[in-house]
């Protein structure tokens, strides 16, 4: 059986009638992910996506978020998304970034922009 060996969760935290609330990762170690999106109020919309990751998108998924750990920093901003990060290894928790924004950190914004980019065939959304 498969483990889980990272879960991502971007919020928006402007809501919005009909509008995007958010989108969580789930991925396991044999590359297959659930993904989860949400709408505020409308649940028509709403997604759940099951896949299998890239062996290079998976490979990059793990590199970008060692750089990543490397710069992380509380940002201060006031409108936006919060991206969430829980990494495992043999079912134990190894590194947990509470939501928060990634403005500014260059490792978190490619990660997470390839993580919409694995999706994007699903979803439509950038």
């Amino acid at each position: 059986m498969s483990e889980i060996v990272l879960k991502v969760v971007n919020e928006n935290f402007v809501l919005n009638p009909g509008k995007w609330v958010n989108t969580s990762w789930t991925i396991r170690d044999d590359q297959s992910a659930i993904v989860n999106v949400r709408y505020d109020n409308n649940s028509a919309k709403d997604k759940d996506i099951d896949l299998k990751i890239a062996e290079d998108k998976f490979e990059q998924i793990f590199e970008l978020l060692e750089k990543a750990k490397q710069q992380d920093s509380k940002i201060f901003a006031l409108d936006g998304d919060g991206w969430e990060f829980t990494q495992y290894k043999d079912g134990k928790k190894v590194y947990y970034r509470r939501s928060g924004y990634i403005y500014g950190l260059d490792y978190f914004e490619l990660l997470a922009e390839l993580l919409y980019k694995i999706i994007r065939p699903y979803t439509g959304r950038i």
